[in-house]
């Protein structure tokens, strides 16, 4: 979701992975996706808390 806002203006952490890809920036393109999954890794763990388990 993060890159497909980028490719419509939004910026943001997409917006790097989007222009690492243009300018084939190997070392942008692999910290900017590394950030990207550590995020949503964080974020799945938390929202995994909030699970009802009954």
């Amino acid at each position: 979701m993060v890159v497909i806002a980028a490719m419509i203006g939004g910026g943001g952490l997409g917006g790097d992975i989007v222009y690492a890809l243009s300018r084939v920036d190997v070392a942008l393109g692999f910290e900017a996706g590394l950030a990207v999954v550590l995020i949503a890794m964080t974020l799945d763990r938390l929202t995994q808390s909030f699970k009802n388990d009954t």
